[in-house]
């Protein structure tokens, strides 16, 4: 890549916020709010919104501003009242994504007949997982195929990218990128939407964590592909 040092710096930047963006999306789904989550995802607020500023996506503006306008609405409380606050966005999650009627979060139970998890899907993420030594972190109880952990694997793989293009391997670098083009259209596409939505129309008021964490992560997952795609020369 000798000819093209210009474009393979601009790639290197591209796949390492590709992976930072995928990283915060999968500690955000896996993680249960409280005080330390809050402080994590605040560290990373402002680089998301200038992110998210570079596009005319609004899934993902409108998604990092509603995070916005909860942390606002945080900072203003005393001690008192944001212990009731964090309680009751609590609660929200725990309703959105822990009761007998909560929204699922395994890719197996979209696309699977009767909602089964651990099916098709499962076997194939875990084939590709296998591929690229690729494992749950220590103390993970989520499926491998929890929205979560689908979001580490892509991140991993946009780091991997970033390490085949320092090494200027061309033929990895094609790899990695079509895999991860493959993993939206094989994986993705096939159920994160419709999770998303359900995440969004969940019916519960004044959810602003993550019903904007979804709001974002439908936007996002649009550009990458469309990134991704253009890449390839899809």
């Amino acid at each position: 890549m000798e000819n093209d040092t210009v474009t393979q710096d601009t790639l290197v930047v591209l796949h390492r916020v590709r992976g930072f963006v995928y990283n915060f999306m999968y500690t955000s789904f896996l993680n249960v709010p409280g005080d330390e989550y809050y402080k994590e995802m605040l560290t990373n607020l402002a680089d998301l919104k200038t992110f998210s500023l570079n596009t005319d996506n609004e899934d993902m503006v409108n998604g990092i501003n509603g995070l916005e306008e909860f942390f606002n609405t945080r900072d203003k409380l005393n001690k008192e009242e944001l212990s009731e606050f964090d309680l009751e966005a609590l609660r929200k999650y725990t309703s959105i994504f822990c009761l007998g009627n909560s929204v699922q979060a395994d890719e197996s139970y979209y696309t699977s007949n009767d909602n089964l998890l651990r099916q098709e899907s499962y076997d194939r993420v875990m084939e590709l997982f296998r591929k690229y030594n690729f494992a749950l972190g220590e103390g993970v109880c989520e499926s491998e195929e929890h929205i979560s952990i689908e979001l580490a694997f892509m991140s991993k793989l946009s780091f991997m990218a970033v390490e085949t293009l320092e090494m200027e391997n061309v033929s990895d670098y094609n790899n990695l990128v079509k895999e991860q083009l493959d993993f939206h259209i094989n994986h993705f596409d096939k159920w994160v939407y419709d999770f998303c939505e359900k995440v969004v129309s969940y019916p519960i008021e004044n959810e602003y964590v993550f019903k904007n964490l979804a709001i974002f992560l439908r936007g996002f997952l649009k550009e990458d592909k469309m990134l991704l795609a253009e890449l390839v020369g899809d």
